[in-house]
């Protein structure tokens, strides 16, 4: 090692950074105790540089020597922190001065003075060194030493111990300062004194402290040298503080006269002012507008008064008396200038008014002088309303002088009152405020008598008025001028000449008149019935022709026009009051009307008359499909027929029941029977259990009472549960019900099963619904083929060939689509979002249904509490409405040796391996369970635009890496879905064929030849088949006349058995044409249908898939051959040099436009079309 500047020398610096990977950094540092001129230093560093790990964190101040390299490179050697230590201590020292800042990086600078340890008299003994050996030692210089010195340690600028050695004056590092302070000289001191006041407490010289108190208090001192010497009394000897009080009297002296005086010329000073208070300048700064000459001034007043003990009690009361006389003449002047400004004028009444009797009396005769030319000008000008107000504000003048003006004013004041009052006489709800506002202003002057006579004269003319608006306020407000009974007299008469223009345009704002008094509303409806009762609502009620209004700019509606003024109308009657006048015009509508009030809200009940007769007037044609498209409960096109049903308090059932029981139940009156079925509980309130239960009491009493038809009975049945009916009848009807209800009533008879009620196999349960005389929906044949299927060989499944035997001879084939209602639908590709963990979060939940955890030896623990828990598993009050569901989900999904339970005190858990873990999601999501962020920090949304007909997600074997949580694999993306699950007993009108297949034994999981297990694999098979089948089916479409094509000929070697098919239709122009669809053979990843109305034929004469290209492959024929000699099948010679001659295109990766049939090349992976703008990407 080659130090550069010996072994004993050693330097203090910063590190700048120091990268563990790279072995590299460097320190900064200044050039202290260094012979170069230049101050800033970088050494470089190694990992070997330290002899301390804890030395390379970033900014730390350390110790090193300097070692010089091979390269002449300088480098830090033997790094570690900076210590308290004495030799440390030194080291620090030595940078005091000159060298106490480090250039560090970013321009920023770190100050070691700051950031090492130094002992007060160590750094003491420093300065007085500078200071001894300063060869140039004067006081000045030597108060500068002493000031850098103190600079160094923080300053309390608020307190009275601001400096370091106030702060040390009682401890013991008072010996430091003074044995500093003794080397001084008696000028040094006085130098010291005078930057540092407080210092004089550590000289004891008398002699010294006077003669820095003359020079400190000489003629030119001002306030702020007052002050510091007021602050240092108690330290300085009494002789030199006595001496110093009594200059500072004689100095303040004659500034606080000079105060005075400028104070005197004011008109805004008080006595309170003149009291020294601490709160002033708090107390001003309270205002909007601050007055700094005039703070100024009280301010020094103040702090002059503080220094002597003096009162001047004569100086302050001539300072007020000038102030009285200044203000006197300020206000007057204002108010004579501010005729216009109403501010201005109350500012100076307010200071009348706070006048004392004695001030007032002394400026009374030159205010009346003043203010009498004032008035009498105002009255010339008629600006009434300033002169009353004067009045009011000037009683402080007395009767002697007011009175004759308030004489004046008095008929002046009637006539001004009487024209307003005609002006607003006929406003249309309320006289315009500025009448009583005038009212009472210009009465406010006068007596009783006088007021009461100001308004008899107005009262006749309030009666001439044609506003029954104006009468309820005169009447029933603030200013009752009429009584009630006399008002609505003349309300009445004034009423009998409105048309129907008239009342349309008062009630059109909902008026509050006569306090909501419901005589008043029955004066208005009743004139309103008079005008529009012989119009039916179907004609104008201002009668306006019916070709009129429809030619008119915009249509007009009569019932929509009507209706929205009776509802306008029906506001004037008071909430909780009844209208008889109101009651009289609906009980003379006739039916159409009345459907039509009810319709447009205008009334919100309709007699049971009506509603029977709505009962009895539908129909099939009433609905908004064919009762073999009924895929959910029917639903009348009708809204105000369905309305009426929804909303009505009658009791359904009889009405219903008795239509019913009249129809007679022909194949062609079932749908129908089902329709009025279903509207028996129109207007069953929600989660209402008495209800519920009267309903089924009606039903049960019903069929007790009364002979129903077999087919109704199984209808009941099917629809309202709580009933019985019988196979036989189940099985005579079931395939005239609509759709809908046979996939609920099969849905039904699945619950029975799994509550161990009835017994069935597949063939059975299909032989139950079926009688063969006609065919069940096409969903639920579909459904039973695949299980039938799968029950006799679970390794079966749809596909094509199936599908067209199921299709031939069907007219519903449409239909087929049906079958989502009973399979898992997609509803889009769904997300997650990271939620916020904090309160911002308001899906966050508080409370839990169970807990699901990972447990030391790696199994996961689903605890079921019986109560709801929080997120750290205390239970809480609520109770768990889960528990036994949950229970149940768990026992349906796995097998008891996939699991083990612990009945615990609270609730009951179970254990499974962590192989469970992203399946266990499909309990934690639709029960809410804690799991992982699942609940808490977790929301999901839909992306609608991937919406497709069936999901065929996949679940991921493992929970995702970024939420933690389980996800399905579809499209190569993935997707948060809700978890496809076993549904429990409650939830059976949510059943799926996978529910189908759980309850008849069919094993839903599938595994592969590998041995791996997909759980629910086989339903996932069934959605992608028919996912892939949706998308064949619209190619199965003649596309001339929408009909289904029939298959045309079998092949020889294709995959599927059907490839060729043609339009049978005789009357279409594509009859017999023949059209080849097949599945694209790259089936892994392609689920195209290729169809040669789209596509052209390669080379090979094999047509092309429009989506990713593949038109033959050698591979796919030798397989083929492969099957054939299997079969024992003709090998046509074709195929068999196709495959010998290796044609394959497929393995050549060579590919050609589906459009226009030419090669196209490859780019990068895509290969596209410079004609067609066709591209595969089939990287």
């Amino acid at each position: 090692m080659n130090l550069i500047y010996g072994a004993n020398k050693y330097f203090i610096g910063a590190v700048k950074f120091f990268d563990t990977n790279k072995d590299f950094g460097f320190i900064a540092s200044n050039n202290c105790n260094m012979p170069t001129p230049k101050y800033n230093q970088d050494f470089y560093v190694s990992s070997a540089s330290f002899i301390e790990n804890e030395a390379k964190k970033e900014e730390q101040i350390v110790v090193f020597q300097v070692d010089k390299q091979n390269n002449g490179k300088k480098r830090a050697v033997n790094v570690r922190r900076i210590t308290k230590s004495e030799e440390d201590s030194l080291l620090a020292l030595s940078y005091y001065g000159d060298h106490e800042y480090i250039e560090y990086k970013d321009n920023r600078k770190i100050n070691l003075y700051t950031h090492t340890f130094k002992p007060l008299g160590m750094v003491a003994d420093k300065v007085r060194r500078i200071i001894e050996e300063d060869a140039g030692r004067s006081p000045e210089k030597t108060s500068e030493h002493f000031k850098f010195f103190v600079d160094h340690y923080k300053q309390n600028e608020y307190s009275k111990d601001r400096y370091i050695f106030d702060r040390q004056f009682s401890t013991e590092e008072k010996s430091i300062w003074r044995s500093l302070l003794s080397i001084f000289t008696d000028e040094e001191r006085i130098a010291v004194m005078k930057r540092y006041p407080t210092i004089v407490r550590y000289f004891d010289d008398s002699d010294l402290i006077q003669t820095w108190l003359g020079q400190k208090l000489n003629n030119d001192s001002e306030l702020s040298d007052w002050q510091e010497v007021e602050r240092i009394f108690e330290y300085i000897p009494k002789e030199c503080a006595g001496y110093a009080k009594q200059r500072i009297e004689t100095l303040v002296d004659g500034k606080i006269f000079k105060v005075f005086e400028e104070l005197s010329t004011r008109s805004d000073i008080s006595e309170d002012v003149l009291k020294v208070s601490s709160d002033y300048r708090q107390r001003k700064a309270m205002g909007m507008y601050v007055d700094y000459d005039k703070q100024n001034a009280v301010s020094k007043l103040w702090s002059y008064l503080r220094l002597t003990s003096k009162q001047y009690e004569e100086e302050k009361a001539k300072c007020l008396a000038s102030v009285k006389a200044n203000r006197f003449k300020k206000e007057l002047t204002e108010f004579v200038g501010r005729q216009h400004n109403a501010y201005g004028r109350n500012d100076f009444f307010t200071y009348l008014n706070n006048l004392s009797t004695e001030e007032f009396q002394s400026i009374r005769e030159d205010l009346a002088s003043s203010i009498s030319p004032i008035l009498d000008k105002a009255i010339e000008e008629k600006k009434y309303w300033q002169v009353v107000g004067d009045i009011g504000q000037l009683s402080v003048m007395g009767e002697e002088f007011l009175n004759p003006y308030m004489q004046k004013m008095l008929p002046l004041i009637k006539e001004t009152l009487k024209e307003s009052l005609r002006t607003n006489l006929n406003s249309p709800y309320r006289i315009k405020s500025d009448f009583f506002s005038a009212y009472e202003h210009y009465s406010s002057i006068y007596e009783k008598a006088e007021k009461v006579e100001i308004k008899q004269e107005l009262i006749p003319i309030l009666r001439e008025t044609r506003s029954i608006g104006v009468l309820s306020e005169v009447s029933t407000g603030f200013h009752t001028w009429l009584t009630t009974d006399e008002a609505i007299a003349l309300s009445k008469q004034i009423v009998s000449q409105w048309g129907y223009a008239e009342i349309k345009e008062f009630v059109k704002d909902e008026p509050n008149l006569f306090d909501h008094s419901i005589q008043i509303a029955d004066l208005i409806i009743a004139r309103a019935r008079e005008i529009v009762k012989t119009i039916p609502l179907s004609h104008f009620f201002d009668g306006t022709p019916l070709e009129k209004g429809k030619k008119e700019y915009y249509y007009r509606n009569p019932e929509r026009e009507n209706c929205a003024f009776l509802k306008d109308l029906k506001k004037l009657i008071p909430n909780g009051q009844h209208s008889s006048e109101w009651d009289n015009y609906i009980n003379s509508r006739s039916v159409d009307d009345l459907l039509v009030l009810f319709e447009h809200d205008v009334i919100t009940s309709l007699p049971e008359n009506i509603v029977e007769i709505i009962i009895n007037a539908i129909s099939l044609n009433g609905v908004y499909a064919d009762k073999e498209r009924w895929y959910s409960k029917p639903m009348l096109k009708n809204r105000t027929h369905s309305k009426v049903l929804g909303t009505t308090n009658a009791n359904l059932f009889p009405l219903i029941a008795q239509r019913l029981q009249s129809m007679e139940m022909t194949d062609e009156n079932v749908a129908l029977a089902v329709l009025l079925t279903e509207l028996m509980t129109a207007n069953m309130p929600d989660s209402d259990s008495d209800w519920e239960t009267s309903f089924t009491s009606q039903i049960q009493n019903f069929k007790k009472t009364n002979s129903i038809d077999q087919r109704l009975a199984v209808i009941w049945w099917a629809v309202h549960s709580k009933t019985t009916t019988s196979k036989a009848s189940l099985t005579e009807v079931f395939a005239i019900l609509p759709p809908y209800l046979q996939i609920k009533i099969v849905k039904k008879l699945f619950k029975s099963m799994s509550e161990g009620k009835i017994h069935h196999t597949a063939e059975s349960f299909y032989s139950l619904i079926s009688n063969g005389e006609r065919p069940i929906c096409f969903p639920l044949e579909i459904a039973f083929t695949y299980l039938k299927l799968r029950e006799n060989d679970q390794t079966k499944t749809l596909d094509n060939n199936i599908m067209l035997q199921l299709l031939e001879g069907r007219e519903d084939t449409d239909e087929w689509i049906g079958i989502r209602s009973i399979v898992t639908q997609c509803s889009g590709r769904w997300v997650a979002n990271e939620l916020p963990n904090n309160r911002s979060n308001r899906r966050r939940n508080s409370y839990f249904n169970g807990i699901i955890s990972k447990i030391q030896d790696g199994r996961l623990k689903v605890f079921i509490p019986q109560k709801m828990v929080d997120e750290y598993g205390n239970i809480k009050e609520y109770n768990n409405k889960h528990y036994a569901r949950t229970i149940q989900q768990i026992q349906i999904t796995y097998k008891e040796d996939e699991y083990q339970i612990v009945n615990e005190p609270n609730g009951v858990s179970y254990y499974f391996d962590e192989a469970y873990e992203a399946e266990l999601f499909a309990i934690a999501r639709p029960f809410n369970f804690k799991f992982n962020g699942l609940n808490n920090f977790v929301g999901f949304e839909t992306k609608e635009e991937d919406q497709e007909e069936f999901c065929e997600c996949r679940l991921s074997d493992k929970v995702d890496n970024f939420h933690r949580i389980a996800f399905y694999w579809c499209g190569n993306k993935p997707c948060f879905r809700p978890p496809v699950r076993y549904r429990i007993d409650s939830e059976w009108e949510s059943y799926t064929i996978l529910d189908f297949m759980r309850i008849l034994g069919i094993s839903p999981d599938y595994t592969n030849k590998n041995g791996k297990k997909t759980k629910f694999g086989h339903y996932i098979i069934l959605s992608s088949y028919l996912k892939s089948f949706a998308k064949f089916y619209e190619h199965l479409k003649c596309r001339e006349c929408d009909k289904l094509m029939k298959p045309k000929d079998i092949t020889n070697f294709t995959s599927r058995a059907v490839t060729e098919f043609a339009c049978v239709n005789e009357n279409c122009v594509k009859n017999g044409f023949v059209v080849y669809l097949n599945h694209c053979f790259n089936k892994q990843k392609c689920n195209a249908t290729i169809d040669s109305r789209d596509s052209r034929q390669c080379p090979n004469g094999q047509y092309i898939c429009p989506e990713c290209g593949a038109c033959c492959s050698t591979e796919n024929f030798r397989r083929r051959i492969s099957n054939l000699h299997m079969t024992g099948g003709y090998i046509s010679d074709r195929l068999r040099l196709f495959v010998e001659n290796d044609l394959g295109h497929w393995e050549k990766h060579e590919f050609f436009c589906y459009r226009c049939g030419k090669p196209i090349t490859n780019e990068n992976g895509t290969y596209k079309c410079k004609d067609c703008d066709v591209s595969y990407n089939n990287k």
